[in-house]
């Protein structure tokens, strides 16, 4: 017994806030690919006792949801299928990385913890700055760097909660990442992350006009995806609206530059070569299962290079809530969407202070720009969102007041403790 409180102690305390700052620094490779055995070990293994911390956690966390409990069931179904579908060493790779991204929503348990919650960001704002500086910036590229730096976001979103000084902080690498990042997306989640920080701990932000917002942030998408199958207006050819703006330089994985457009229409594609592959193979319903993927034509060079046998099948996808349907279905895609809209609205309901409007105002954002882009991988952005729905779903941090609350996000960011 004491010696599993001590391996649950050092896991939290040591091992997962140093996860966070390589996978961090790894989320740059998109959908981790192009690891080393070792790198991809290490990924397996970070999110593998995360997952095992949380689940011991979870009986007597102060988070009871009941969408979360039938998400997670869900999930459980989901992969027992899968395991019949594995037949070759990349299948089984890829269903190791699916599974573990499904299952990673059990941290929502653990990050309704303030001490846990607290043992894992504090360590990563104490030391990210020095390693940041010293290690990364002189070696990486903006889109690689830029993943470094994502735990940031909860404290663009809560900035009314901190010092004066550690406002001025957190802007200028704002800044100084939307002077250099040529990804649009990343961009978008800057602009809007700051926005919600400043603009909604107000006084005329009251639970009322919150739940408005997170009402039509929640419809957009759903509406123009409506609008995008029947033909009538598609959100992503921006060429056709705006016309077209070129940027001089991006890069590649390797670090080389190329020309980009920053309108370009890199979604449409993913979603018609999606839809249409699940409804051929008729797995709209229940989905493909972790270990399956869908046909693409688009990208047919990079599967018959990677993916062996299955080399009509690309499982990686872009687009977050894409990633849900292909693997669970409709009916998946309808419960984890149930569980957001509970999250989001009981939050507002419950709370006792103003800065879980602002959370949930972010995961309404968050639940939008997944059908655009927060690829649904292990990724830095993945464990961020899930910090997010554990703190909203806390009562412990609901029953907190304005002051209690300020003082928590105050010492996770203090460098004195």
């Amino acid at each position: 017994m004491k010696q599993a409180k001590g391996l649950h102690k050092w896991l939290l305390g040591h091992f997962l806030p140093v996860s966070l700052l390589i996978i961090s620094y790894l989320s740059g490779w998109p959908f981790f690919e192009g690891l080393h055995f070792s790198e991809f070990t290490f990924v397996v293994l970070s999110f593998s006792a995360l997952i095992y911390i949380s689940y011991k956690s979870k009986d007597s966390a102060p988070c009871n949801n009941t969408f979360l409990k039938v998400w997670i069931l869900y999930i459980i179904f989901q992969l027992i299928i899968g395991l019949f579908y594995i037949d070759n060493y990349y299948v089984a790779r890829m269903y190791l990385r699916n599974s573990l991204t499904l299952l990673c929503c059990y941290s929502i348990y653990l990050f309704s913890y303030p001490k846990y919650l607290f043992q894992c960001l504090h360590t990563w704002y104490k030391y990210f700055i020095p390693i940041f500086v010293i290690c990364v910036i002189p070696v990486a590229i903006p889109e690689t760097y830029f993943h470094f730096l994502i735990p940031l976001y909860i404290g663009l979103i809560l900035i009314r909660a901190l010092p004066f000084k550690h406002q001025v902080l957190i802007l200028i690498v704002a800044i100084f990442f939307m002077g250099g990042l040529l990804s649009r997306s990343n961009l978008i989640k800057i602009i809007i992350f700051s926005i919600i920080g400043y603009v909604t701990y107000s006084k005329y932000i009251t639970k009322k006009i919150a739940k408005l917002i997170c009402a039509f942030l929640i419809s957009c998408p759903l509406l123009l995806f409506i609008l995008g199958i029947s033909g009538v207006f598609n959100v992503f050819d921006m060429e056709s609206y705006m016309g077209n703006y070129d940027v001089e330089m991006s890069y590649t994985s390797e670090g080389e530059e190329r020309g980009r457009s920053m309108i370009k229409d890199t979604r449409t594609f993913v979603y018609a070569e999606l839809l249409e592959s699940t409804i051929e193979n008729d797995s709209w319903l229940l989905g493909r299962h972790p270990s399956r993927g869908y046909t693409s034509i688009k990208y047919q060079d990079e599967l018959d290079e990677n993916s062996g046998m299955f080399n009509t099948e690309r499982m990686n996808v872009e687009v977050g809530i894409l990633g849900i349907y292909l693997w669970t279905g409709i009916i998946g895609y309808l419960i984890y969407s149930a569980f957001f809209f509970n999250t989001i609205f009981s939050s507002i309901n419950r709370t006792n202070n103003h800065y879980i409007l602002s959370l949930a105002i972010a995961l309404s954002f968050i639940y939008a720009f997944s059908f655009v882009e927060f690829t649904c991988a292990p990724h830095i952005m993945y464990i961020m969102t899930f910090i997010y729905l554990g703190i909203c779903n806390s009562k412990v941090f609901l029953n907190m007041s304005n002051d209690e609350f300020k003082n928590f996000i105050k010492k996770i960011f203090s460098f004195k403790s």
